[in-house]
């Protein structure tokens, strides 16, 4: 018995409503625990009452009050079996007809005295407590009836309740009202107050599902903005990481918890540690952070920050909020390359354009001595070499414009192995002596800006050297001319359609490279030099310029043997350049020429030039000084030669305002450098040619003749 009644107040003790469903009536939970705890209760009570009462039956007890104590136990302790099966309410009903039929036994069997008075005041109390305020109240009703029952039978003498116990019907009616009364206040107090508790049960769950909703509407919130969350405690430690942040740091689908904050920043990044701590202890910001993804990428992440107060025992939490800014960096990062290359181009241009006019007076002085010069002479032969010279110097000139060269996409086809045997040039002053240089160029067009390629080469190039700078080796630059068909090379790029290309391959026998960082060598900013000798950006130019042009990029790389990089770029058909010639005669003339240069060695030495051949030639040092001589006498000019680049007016404004004087004038411009005139420019001047400074004597009269026998327009 002892143990059954453990049971019951351990089950009342340890009870808890069902969190499985969120949806349980709390009260019923409660009711229905205290229900099966009084009847546990009942039944080991039970069990020394109906042990009294058999004892008390073989004498003067009476039996029809025996039975029904027998009769409401075995009730009871079929309650218990049966609780799974019958439900609550039905169970409930049952006990308080056995409630109230023992009162009213006890009642009539042994008197007020006898307890019976307590029994039925606990009906109306204990149907409160198991079904509410309406089983109260009808219980209540019972019991009245009852006593008016009562009342009435025993002044009709149909009844007597074994002794006097009231000395008037009128005292016995007071009595019965006092009991009435209490028994009305107690079980309405306390059907009240489990109806209040109800109330407060369903506020409080509805409160708990509102919270609920709110939570997981905040969470989605969280969890879907394009920001980093993280929540942190005072040491770093991350509490809770939001999926963009799971992202951000290269571990989607994985929990940071636990994790340190301070442990995705670069470990030789001190700035970017200390600026992080101070931002978590004093929370100083906005500030900037260098984080290490953990598939070995950078994310470079802005962030703000604020306490969340202590609550209910909890230490104070800190709130990091971060806008990713790594494809803004990337960005600036490109800008700044561009940048620099715009710089360098500038400068570039500069020097180009300088250099050219000086070659320029050289080549022609040494042409016309060259006329001068007996065939097969010494001094013949030295003015071969020196306008050979000049020729290279040319070249070199050209070249030097490549750095800056922005002409428009589709212009005239590059030589891939000219552009790569110039780039050797460079690498060979920047490069150890330690590493062995080797190419073998075939002449090969592509329709790409020399710029880019040049970028290309110099990019792959250099990055090889970087990889034998330790230890020396061998770089291999080859270019040469393939056919990809439908039995193609199983090495060469499948998703390149069928037709001619240009292959570029740079082979190094440096370190080479791991598989995964083999995935990750076109990424922006992934780079495996240590931090200040690279951006990571020069393998995602190359794989941007040679993707845009429909070209390919093939890797084969090993650990310890080396790395080869093939570029695949469509070839351009284009009929090269012819072969020059010392010994080409220029075509002469008579007609009257107007020369214009700003640079007084270029006008002597073309006027001597075009005067040895037959042509009548002024001159005019600038723009403004052409543009009177051609108003001063409109007929008097065959053709205006001028410089592009001038002070105060330009050649194709020259060009332009001789077209309002004379419309069929025909205008050559020439120029080292002349970014500004495209096609379209050019068309809406009417120049008759543009040609490129230094000329020959004999590429300058080829034009010449050409704009001259040229019908009018």
């Amino acid at each position: 018995m002892l143990r059954i009644l453990q049971r019951a107040l351990d089950d009342l003790r340890h009870a808890r409503p069902p969190a499985t469903n969120p949806d349980d009536d709390e009260i019923s939970f409660w009711r229905e625990r205290i229900f099966n705890a009084f009847l546990l209760i009942g039944a080991a009570v039970g069990t020394i009452v109906l042990l009294a009462d058999l004892v008390l039956a073989t004498q003067s007890w009476p039996r029809g009050l025996f039975a029904g104590n027998v009769l409401g136990f075995a009730v009871i302790l079929a309650l218990i079996a049966q609780r799974g099966r019958l439900s609550f309410r039905f169970r409930a009903l049952a006990v308080l007809a056995i409630n109230y039929l023992l009162g009213i036994g006890f009642f009539f069997s042994f008197g007020l005295m006898s307890g019976a008075t307590l029994v039925l005041f606990s009906f109306p109390v204990l149907a409160a407590v198991l079904l509410g305020l309406r089983a109260a109240v009808a219980a209540l009703v019972i019991n009245g009836c009852t006593a008016v029952a009562t009342l009435t039978a025993i002044h009709l003498g149909l009844a007597t309740l074994g002794g006097p116990y009231f000395l008037s019907a009128s005292r016995a009616a007071v009595a019965a009202s006092t009991f009435m009364l209490f028994n009305v206040v107690a079980s309405l107090a306390v059907a009240m107050l489990v109806q209040a508790l109800q109330y407060m049960a369903h506020r409080e769950r509805a409160a708990r599902e509102s919270l609920r909703d709110s939570e997981a509407e905040y969470r989605a919130l969280v969890q879907g903005a394009n920001s980093v969350i993280l929540k942190l405690d005072e040491s770093g430690a991350i509490r809770f990481a939001n999926e963009h942040a799971q992202a951000s740091f290269g571990m989607p689908g994985i929990s940071l918890e636990g994790r340190s904050a301070l442990g995705a920043v670069f470990p030789e990044d001190d700035e970017s540690r200390e600026a992080l701590a101070s931002l978590i202890r004093e929370g100083v910001g906005p500030i900037e952070g260098r984080h290490r993804r953990a598939d070995g990428g950078t994310a470079w992440i802005v962030w703000t920050r604020r306490t969340i107060p202590a609550k209910h025992g909890k230490r104070p939490e800190v709130l990091c909020v971060g806008n990713d800014i790594t494809e803004r960096r990337l960005l600036e990062g490109q800008l700044r390359q561009a940048q620099k290359l715009e710089a360098i181009g500038t400068l570039a241009r500069g020097i180009a354009h300088d250099f050219n006019n000086i070659l320029a007076a050289m080549m022609t002085h040494t042409e016309l001595a060259r006329m001068d010069a007996q065939p097969g002479s010494e001094s013949r032969e030295t003015l071969d070499e020196m306008l050979r010279a000049c020729h290279r110097g040319r070249d070199l000139a050209r070249q030097i414009l490549v750095f800056g060269r922005k002409g428009a996409k589709g212009g005239e086809p590059a030589d891939l192995a000219a552009i790569a045997d110039e780039a050797l040039k460079l690498l060979r002053a920047s490069l150890p002596s330690t590493i062995e240089l080797r190419s073998r160029l075939s002449e090969a067009l592509v329709a790409v800006e020399p710029s880019e390629l040049h970028q290309v080469v110099m990019n792959l190039a250099a990055n090889a050297g970087h990889a034998m700078r330790e230890r020396g080796g061998l770089l291999e630059l080859i270019v040469e001319r393939v056919e990809l068909g439908s039995a193609r090379d199983p090495a060469a790029p499948h998703e390149l359609a069928a037709g001619p290309y240009a292959k570029l391959t740079v082979r190094d026998t440096g370190h080479g490279m791991s598989p995964q960082v083999q995935e990750r060598i076109f990424d922006p900013y992934f780079t495996t030099k240590p931090s200040g000798e690279g951006t990571g950006l020069g393998l995602a130019v190359v794989h941007g310029i040679v993707r845009a042009r429909q070209g390919a990029i093939v890797v084969h790389s090993s650990l310890g043997i080396g790395t080869t990089f093939e570029i695949y770029l469509p070839r351009a058909m284009a009929v090269m350049e012819a072969e020059r010639s010392t010994e080409q005669v220029p075509p002469r003339g008579c007609e009257a020429v107007l020369v214009v240069d700003d640079e007084v060695a270029i006008l002597k030495c073309t006027s001597k030039m075009l005067e040895r051949l037959g042509y009548r030639v002024s001159t005019a040092a600038g723009g403004k000084e052409a543009l009177e001589l051609v108003r001063g006498a409109p007929e008097q000019f065959s053709l205006v030669v001028s410089d592009v680049t001038m002070p105060v007016m330009t050649g194709d404004i020259l060009a332009q305002e001789l077209r309002q004087v004379r419309a069929d004038l025909p205008v050559l411009l020439c120029s080292g450098y002349a970014q500004a005139l495209t096609p379209a420019r050019l068309a809406e001047i009417g120049v008759a040619g543009l040609l490129p400074k230094p000329l020959t004597v004999y590429e300058l009269a080829c034009a010449m003749r050409q704009a001259l026998e040229r019908p009018a327009r």
